[in-house]
This record gives structure tokens, C-alpha cells and sequence, in this order.
């Protein structure tokens, strides 16, 4: 009985292989980013062009924001740009354009790209929680949006790049304290710096402007935005109490609030934006060092 069972299991494992026999799946193509001194997923995603969200997925990153000097970050090879621009084209609607989304965009991306706000989509869109966004999944563009697509897209056109404006270096900080949370990716994007100190410590303006915006907004809490022109504006959270109305006509250095903890915080402070045309950028590179 032995004799006879033993070729028939040579015969079944010669005409059945094992499964890790069948071929690999190849892993898509990669390069290793070494983190540097200073470094931030944010800072290396932009250095790749490509989505933080993508790369804290592709990294299995439980905190994004604890990197380290010298960890090895995998940055998956970029999408063709005829793949990319047909996973993006737009489609046409009586309102403007639908956006595709892609793997590992945000709702932050879209708006960057197509510049408009992350308020105008939410609301277009109708979307109760922005963050979890699907690949494949169709997100309404305004039709000021639409309208910018169809210019860069007529055949033969070049598109042109603005010249980039010169950024000013403000002296004048928006209050005195400790940095506690800095502009880019921290399992969402944060828009801006906080900037934590004691309840009633004085909020200033960083530079002359008009106050645009007085209020209550979602997790800002009680905010002030100044209008300084050219579509570049500053934004003021958190604030314990205003002191002064839309319309106003403020001076750089001028008390306009004061620290509070109102709207999503987790102590008193500041949350300090700088945006132009409505597009979040890095305070730290207005703000001359202290």
C-alpha cells in the first residue's frame, strides 16, 4: 500500500504545483526618499508632486507626522500625464464640470487644482463629511472652475504661468506664544499654524487690510479674515472675543481679538492662516523669523 502511494502524491505534486509557483504580481514601480532634518510628509510630498494622503497610504503611516531622520519614505512612480489627464478630464454639466476623483486625492487637492475653495465644493456637492473621498467618485465643479478648464483645454493653446508674486516677510506676528501645530498634513491637511498662549492674550494684524469676515465658522470657532488685497487674505481662529466689525479699516500691528478656545481646539490659541484667492498657504514663509 505505501509503495503504491508514494509515486501517486510525486504524480499529484508534479501536475499540481504549489500555488506560490503561479506568477507574482509585479509591485508598481518605487524610489526610497530619505527624510532629512526639517523634513514633513507635506514637504515631501510637494518635492515628488504628489498627494500626502498617497503616500501615508502607500507608506502605512499610523502618524503621518512623526517621521523621523533617516526613515526611508516609498514614493510610487507618478501616473503618465496622458493617464493622469484622462483619469481627470472633465465632463461636461449644466453647472460647470464633474472632477474624477483618483486614488489618493482630497477634497483639498480638487480645490487647489481648480481653484476654488473647499467651501464652494462642499456646498455644491452637498457633501455632509469631505474627507473620505472615493477613486472614481464624481465631485461637481463650479462653473467659474468649468469655464478655466475649457481655456486650458483648447487645442493648440499653451498655457502660460503666471509669474509668481513676491512673497512680503511681515514682522508683525499675529500674537506671542509657542507653535504648537504647523501648516500641511497631519491625517488631514491643516491650513495653517496655531499658535497657543493664554486666554485673552492680544491677536494682531500682521499687515494693514480691511476686515473682510467677523463670526462664527465651523471648527474656527470665532474668526476674523482681513482682506490686504491682490486676493491675498489672513484668517484669525479660535478667538475668546472680537474687536473689530466688517468693513473696518485696520493697521498692521492693530489688537483686533484676543486668544480664546472657542470652535475645535484642544487648548487656547491662535490658528493662523494666510490665503491667496482662497488657496491655504504656508504662513511661515510670510512671517519674518522671530
Amino acid at each position: 500500500m505505501l509503495r503504491i502511494a508514494l509515486p501517486l502524491v510525486l504524480t499529484l505534486f508534479v501536475l499540481v504545483p504549489p500555488a506560490i509557483a503561479a506568477s507574482p504580481t509585479v509591485p508598481p514601480p518605487q524610489t526610497l526618499h530619505i527624510v532629512r532634518a526639517g523634513e514633513t510628509l507635506w514637504t515631501i510630498a510637494q518635492s515628488h508632486r504628489l498627494p500626502p494622503d498617497l503616500l501615508a497610504q502607500v507608506n502605512r503611516l499610523p502618524d503621518p507626522n512623526r517621521l523621523q531622520i533617516g526613515d526611508r519614505v516609498a514614493i510610487p512612480a507618478a501616473p503618465s500625464a496622458a493617464a493622469t489627464a484622462e483619469k481627470r478630464a472633465p465632463t461636461a454639466t449644466p453647472d460647470g464640470a464633474v472632477h474624477l476623483v483618483v486614488p489618493g486625492e482630497t477634497l483639498w487637492n480638487i480645490a487647489r487644482r481648480h481653484g476654488t475653495a473647499v467651501e464652494t465644493l462642499v456646498r455644491l456637492n452637498g457633501l455632509s463629511d469631505p474627507d473620505p473621498l472615493r477613486p472614481g467618485q464624481r465631485v461637481r465643479l463650479p462653473a467659474a472652475a468649468a469655464a478655466s478648464l475649457q481655456k486650458r483645454s483648447v487645442p493648440g493653446r499653451r498655457a502660460i504661468a503666471p509669474a509668481p508674486a513676491l512673497r512680503p516677510r511681515w514682522p508683525q506676528w499675529p500674537s506671542r506664544g509657542i507653535i504648537t501645530s504647523r501648516f500641511g498634513f497631519r491625517g488631514r491637511h491643516h491650513h495653517g499654524i496655531d499658535i497657543a498662549a493664554p486666554v485673552g492674550t492680544p491677536i494682531y494684524a500682521v499687515q494693514a487690510g480691511r476686515v473682510k469676515f467677523v463670526g462664527r465658522m465651523g471648527g474656527y470657532g470665532l474668526l476674523v479674515i482681513l482682506d490686504h488685497g491682490g486676493g491675498l487674505t489672513t484668517w484669525y481662529g479660535h478667538a475668546s472675543r472680537v474687536l473689530v466689525a466688517a468693513g473696518d479699516e485696520i493697521r498692521r500691528g492693530q489688537v483686533i481679538a484676543a486668544v480664546g478656545t472657542t470652535g475645535n481646539v484642544t487648548g487656547p490659541n491662535v490658528h493662523f492662516e494666510v490665503r491667496r484667492n482662497d488657496v491655504p498657504l504656508d504662513p511661515l514663509k510670510f512671517l519674518q523669523t522671530r
